[in-house]
């Protein structure tokens, strides 16, 4: 009996949700050296950690202990912590318009979602930044129009990495600056991930640095990406659901950007199903219950209403109907001394008007019981895998970037050809394996808002699925293909009996059509010298029970 074999997905109701793709970025290495805050994030209870410093040397621990005091002595937020959420900033003026309401609003601290100025600059947006809060905490997390310049000798993680050091932030945040960060700070713990833009192991950093926080500290979740339930656009799945649960687990507060604009939950009981739990202006957070919001607003142009944008589950949104709009949120915590479980937040634009207004209490205590996401299917188990290009036959440019260039002026095909990895969960099936969904991810290095581009994808072995690059795509961006489990050879996925990885070989070709007029080149990245970038393959599928 032949079996069909695939590879790891985020499914809750196999036939009401589709799959997350969020694989682009997973051959991206951490960044090394001066780039980490610390060698090593000690966890802020050592004390049930034995197994931990066990592994650190004892001359670090007393460091990590006093680390640790310091934390500890500082679990509940003074009176009147004041903090500001933002994202999707950019070098000019309109952003400047929010750092002067940040500055004249006299927050303590700022966290930006990601996408920091979309130009490449790290020095300018560092230098932006400090000409108007100079000395005030930021923490930042990398968005995907930050990735090409990451990690460079100059990048966004070092110009970070030295602000925070310069401000004394390493003395509270541990971790690699905007990709697997912990910051215990005043009462409150950020959590910045990368997840669905550089690196993996974001959603097990999540739960480590969550469970092992101040229990009464407040918690937020910042990452840049979202769930496309999660925003009013018209974005994609591209972060999956655990990480949204597993904040709401810990009662944490979902910070995102990505999305050009503003929108704010209700209170949730279930991210990924969108079970509000109240309607109030009061957003009671507790283990299980948590709220999320997208402030893409830091001074990127607004985007337009999505199919989600009128929900049930949203409190208050701001769209390009309201633009401009730019702004942030602004939260204030125990403003009378007595009360460090209740904050007062309003979203404010660069004028001052205030578009949304509510409270948010928080009730401390032990994690919610969260089932999985992945495994939320009774009879199937889920499975989700990814792989990078292992080769990209291209030209070198001078940034260092190798790119595929498309044209609908004759350019030749090009071939990708990745290893899959077959999991141990496949090769030990005693059910059937079945593939649902492959994508191939690309990292767009042009815009084609002018017009549509068809490339051809064919599988070697296997059918031709045309892919239209739609108005959406822009630089700097993660292009997702249409779903090309259909143009897999017949066979191709049987079972392998001691493989570990399954090759799988395409080749994209432009469309000559004389029915589209040419509307110039289509670049994508190729692989950096780490193959960062490298153009990536999703297989995504499910093993049912006999």
């Amino acid at each position: 009996m032949s079996h069909q074999h695939s590879l790891f997905a985020l499914l809750f109701l196999l036939a009401l949700h589709s799959p997350s793709v969020h694989a682009f970025g997973i051959a991206c290495q951490p960044a090394v050296g001066d780039k980490y805050l610390l060698p090593r994030a000690a966890p802020y209870d050592l004390a049930h950690h034995e197994s931990y410093l066990a592994s650190v040397p004892e001359h670090e621990h007393p460091k990590l202990a006093a680390r640790a005091a310091a934390a500890a002595a500082a679990d509940t937020p003074p009176k009147g912590l004041y903090l500001a959420f933002t994202g999707d900033t950019i070098l000019g003026d309109e952003t400047k318009g929010v750092y002067k309401l940040v500055k004249n609003e006299n927050v303590d601290a700022m966290v930006i979602s990601g996408d920091l100025d979309y130009q490449d600059q790290p020095s300018r947006f560092v230098k932006q930044l400090d000409d108007y809060l100079p000395n005030l905490p930021v923490f930042a997390s990398i968005g995907n129009h930050d990735l090409r310049k990451w990690a460079s000798s100059n990048g966004y993680s070092k110009v970070l990495t030295d602000r925070y050091k310069r401000l004394g932030m390493d003395k509270y945040c541990t971790g690699e600056v905007g990709i697997k960060s912990t910051c215990n700070f005043k009462g409150v713990t950020i959590v910045t991930s990368g997840i669905g833009t550089r690196g993996s192991g974001h959603e097990a950093y999540l739960e480590s640095a969550l469970s092992s926080a101040p229990k009464t500290a407040w918690k937020f979740c910042s990452w840049h990406k979202n769930q496309a339930k999660m925003q009013t656009g018209d974005k994609n799945d591209e972060v999956g659901w655990d990480a949204y649960e597993i904040c709401r687990k810990y009662g944490a507060i979902v910070l995102t950007g990505h999305n050009h604009g503003y929108s704010r939950s209700h209170l949730m009981s279930s991210f990924v199903s969108q079970q509000v739990v109240s309607t109030s202006s009061n957003l009671a957070v507790a283990p299980g219950k948590s709220w999320a919001t997208v402030t893409g607003t830091g001074g990127r142009y607004f985007y337009g209403e999505g199919p989600y944008a009128n929900a049930k589950w949203w409190g208050a949104t701001a769209t390009d109907k309201d633009d401009p709009a730019f702004g942030a949120l602004f939260c204030r915590f125990n403003e009378d001394g007595n009360s460090p479980y209740k904050a007062s937040c309003q979203f404010k634009r660069s004028d001052g008007q205030v578009l949304d207004s509510f409270t948010t209490t928080f009730t401390p205590g032990l994690p919610a019981s969260v089932a999985k996401y992945e495994s939320a299917t009774s009879k199937c188990t889920p499975i989700h895998v990814e792989a990078a290009a292992r080769t990209v036959p291209t030209t070198q440019r001078a940034d260092g970037m190798l790119d595929l260039q498309v044209s609908a002026k004759g350019n030749p095909g090009h071939a990708l050809a990745f290893d899959v990895p077959v999991p141990a969960a496949v090769a030990q099936a005693k059910g059937k394996v079945t593939i649902e969904h492959v994508y191939l991810q690309v990292y767009g290095a042009s815009n084609v808002q002018l017009g549509e581009h068809p490339v051809d994808v064919a599988v070697d072995g296997g059918k031709v699925q045309r892919w239209t690059i739609s108005d959406e795509a822009e630089a700097n961006e993660v292009w997702n293909s249409p779903d090309l489990a259909s143009a897999l050879p017949a066979g191709m996925w049987s079972r392998p009996t001691n493989a570990t990885a399954v090759s799988v070989r395409m080749t994209l070709t432009p469309v000559i059509d004389p029915n589209i007029k040419p509307v110039g080149d289509v670049l994508v990245h190729g692989m950096a010298a780490d193959g960062c970038l490298s153009p990536s393959l999703v297989v995504v599928g499910k093993i049912c029970d006999a």
